[in-house]
């Protein structure tokens, strides 16, 4: 269904209008999927629990997924650097790690060098204990 102009699309490359629709496409069938689903939750699972609970005649909760779009990770990594390093904004590790999908590295695994890092250590001016003091771990208060 929807798929037609997407797998006749002739040259070897596909063109950029094809990909626009298919990703249209994508969208309206996710989005008739959710309005199914808030439909079915409503009925068989919220409804019925709202009866025993509350009687007959007492209202049923409306169900919606949130659903989340597709992150920009050069706006990501953009406005987390103008918080933490210009702002001084507390943000946890975790909870960058898990925006950018960078996993906590294993125990003993090899790790990357460098990065936010060096970058500040190349502008620093200072000793090499000034350039380190911003990076080193501190506890979350």
């Amino acid at each position: 269904m929807g798929q037609t102009l997407t797998t006749e699309t002739p040259g070897l490359g596909g063109s950029f209008g094809a990909t626009k629709i298919h990703e249209q496409v994508r969208k309206d069938l996710r989005a008739n999927d959710l309005r199914k689903e808030a439909r079915t939750v409503r009925r068989d699972i919220l409804g019925p629990m709202a009866r025993v609970r509350f009687g007959a005649a007492a209202p049923v909760p409306y169900f919606q997924r949130q659903v989340a779009g597709p992150r920009d990770l050069d706006e990501l990594t953009t406005v987390l650097d103008a918080a933490v390093n210009r702002l001084g904004v507390d943000v946890s590790k975790r909870w960058a790690r898990e925006s950018l999908g960078i996993p906590e590295p294993l125990a003993g695994e090899a790790l990357l060098g460098g990065g936010l890092l060096a970058g500040h250590c190349s502008q620093s001016s200072g000793t090499l204990d000034a350039c380190i003091e911003p990076w080193v771990d501190q506890p979350a208060s």
